[in-house]
This record gives C-alpha cells, sequence and structure tokens, in this order.
C-alpha cells in the first residue's frame, strides 16, 4: 500500500573525532568481552520509548530491534522486556525482535524457550538476512516466527535478473507456506518495488532516497503529507523553500537533517525539468556551511543527478545502473575556506 509499517532501531557510535562509526567495527569487540547484552537494553529502552512517543503523536507503527543469541539466552529476558513495555505503555504486538538465520543453530535451551515466551506474550519474532545462512527448512521450522526478513541480495534488482527473481519468489512461497509476513530489504527502484508487489510480498524496506535519522527527525519527517507543506517546519533540520516568483505558490521544499544528510525533497510536478531540485541543494549545502556543517551527504540517484546537472554534468539514471551503482552517496567536504 505504501504506508509506514514500522522502523527499526540500529546501533550507531557518534565518534567525536571519526564521526558516525558502523556497527562492524564495534559490535564483534563488544560480544567478544562479553558487554554486547548492555548495549541491547540500551537499544530496547530506547526504541520502547520511541514507539511509545510515535504512538503519542498518532503514528501507530511497531520498531525492530536487532538481538543476539547471547541475551536471548539469559533466563531474565522475557520478564525484563515485558517489564518493558508495560512502564511504557506499549503492547507487545509492536515490538519486534530480530534473530539471524544463522541463530537457528543454536544450542541453548534457553533461547528456544525464550523464543516461545515472547510469541506467546504477543512480541513479533523476525528471521532476519534470510538466505546468508546455514540453515535448513526443518531447522527454520523449529523458531516460531513471525515474519521472515528476505536479504537484499535477492531483491536489489530481481525485477530484471529472472535468477533472483526465481530465488525471490521461492522466498516468499516458504513464508506463504509458513503462514508466515515476508519482508523484502533494500528495495531501491519502482520496478523491483512493483515487482515484489506483484508477488504478493507483505511489507519491504526501503533503500531508494532513504537514510538513518535520529527519533525526532524520523517522526517529524513522517508527519508531512505527501503534498508538499511549509508549515510544519522541524526545528532540527534547516530548511529550503522555492518559490514562484508570479504567484508566490510553492514550487519546492527541501531539507537538510542534523547529521549533515539532505532529507525529504519535493518539487511539483508542473516545476520539474527547470532546475529546481539542483537550487535546493545549493541553498542547503549554503545554509550547511553558514550552519558550521564538515560536510553534506547527498543519498540516492535524485540528489547526485541534481548536483551534477547543477554543475553542468550530463548523466542520467540508466548511466547509473549501466556502471553497477544503483544507489548513490556523495559526501561534499568542506574545507577551512569554505569551499567544496
Amino acid at each position: 500500500t505504501g504506508y509506514i509499517k514500522g522502523a527499526e532501531a540500529f546501533a550507531r557510535w557518534r565518534h567525536p573525532v571519526h564521526g558516525i562509526v558502523p556497527p562492524s567495527a564495534f559490535i564483534g569487540t563488544l560480544e567478544n568481552s562479553g558487554v554486547i547484552d548492555a548495549l541491547n537494553w540500551v537499544i530496547i529502552e530506547k526504541s520502547i520509548a520511541a514507539c511509545r512517543s510515535w504512538h503519542d503523536q498518532e503514528f501507530p507503527i511497531a520498531v525492530s530491534v536487532n538481538l543476539s543469541v547471547t541475551s536471548l539466552s539469559q533466563p531474565s529476558f522475557t520478564d525484563r522486556i515485558c517489564e518493558s513495555i508495560a512502564r511504557h505503555g506499549v503492547e507487545a504486538e509492536y515490538v519486534i525482535l530480530e534473530i539471524t538465520e544463522s541463530a537457528v543453530l543454536a544450542s541453548d535451551p534457553q533461547f528456544w524457550e525464550s523464543l516461545a515466551r515472547l510469541r506467546m506474550k504477543g512480541f513479533g519474532l523476525s528471521v532476519d538476512d534470510y538466505g546468508t545462512g546455514n540453515s535448513n527448512i526443518q531447522m527454520l521450522a523449529r523458531i516460531p516466527f513471525s515474519e521472515l526478513k528476505i536479504e537484499r541480495g535477492f531483491v536489489a534488482g530481481a525485477a530484471e535478473n529472472q535468477a533472483l527473481g526465481i530465488v525471490l519468489n521461492s522466498c516468499l512461497n516458504l513464508s506463504r507456506s509458513l503462514n508466515r509476513y515476508s519482508v523484502a530489504v533494500g528495495v531501491e527502484t519502482k520496478q523491483d518495488w512493483d515487482f515484489l508487489q506483484g508477488m504478493g510480498c507483505t511489507w519491504a524496506t526501503l533503500q531508494h532516497d532513504a537514510h538513518l535519522v535520529r527519533d525526532a527527525v524520523f517522526v517529524a519527517e513522517q508527519n508531512v503529507p505527501p503534498e508538499i507543506e511549509t508549515d510544519q517546519m522541524d526545528p532540527y533540520c534547516l530548511h529550503c523553500v522555492v518559490y514562484d516568483r508570479q504567484d508566490g505558490s510553492v514550487l519546492g521544499t527541501g531539507r537538510l537533517l542534523p547529521d549533515g544528510h539532505v532529507g525529504r525533497m519535493a518539487v511539483r510536478a508542473e516545476a520539474r525539468g527547470r532546475g529546481i531540485g539542483g537550487l535546493i541543494l545549493r541553498t542547503l549545502m549554503e545554509q550547511a556551511q553558514q550552519r558550521g556543517d564538515r560536510k553534506v551527504v547527498l543519498n540516492a540517484q535524485t540528489h547526485a543527478q541534481a548536483f551534477y546537472l547543477q554543475h553542468g554534468f550530463a548523466t542520467s539514471s540508466p548511466e547509473f545502473e549501466e556502471a553497477g551503482i544503483p544507489h548513490v552517496e556523495m559526501q561534499l567536504v568542506f574545507d577551512d575556506k569554505k569551499k567544496i
């Protein structure tokens, strides 16, 4: 339907020198040192609190949290998370707990007991990155999961790749035969979106024009209706609004998120092709410089193309795709003289 069903919580380390550090750089160290459980609980608490906040603002959506086998093997895990949702007033069905496909190889009986108890309490349980592990159908059937998340490698480009399409269809059929929801991870194009809809996929996570945002910014983004609106300016963001000189109507809007990513951009259909997108980007970069930002990050083809066209470079989506770059991220770094 295109409606937003939920959000997923990710761990990112905002380092004062190195910037945003991905989880691959520190999760392994936390696991080896035996303190990964502490991080898991910080994320769980923040996620449930955020979910309560969304519901209070009339966004009844769910939140997904990635968990390790270590945490789920703790005897007190189920009681502790039940206490957390009760404290925040969130129903269990709005909390989705994700485990990787390789977790089905776990042999700890407490792990399996926790999964069973959580499903009985009403929590959602998702098998993440399906297709990358060594499980088989018999092992998968042991998990009382509610949804199957199909690895992005089987999703991106499936509409144009027959082999990928066959594998993807097989995953979706497995999910349907087990009476489970299906989630396609990392949809990047309209073609793949339409392809998944035609195959009956339940939900999809979008990669196209998407980025990680903080909770407050996420809520503000979802609060913008489909039509261009300028009366709900998010105080956390820098904004650009382009007006028509003749009648004063809004031609386009854009915003720069606190982490330096260019967020939602919208241009009226009748104003497209007039360089409005490039003008918005240039203005946002100027605002970023005035704010003291060291860089601006452009996500997806639309932002990168608008920048290229603004500076005289002719390029198109087919050229990106032929080069094997279906998703573009550019970082424009400012020097001490405030030049790109």
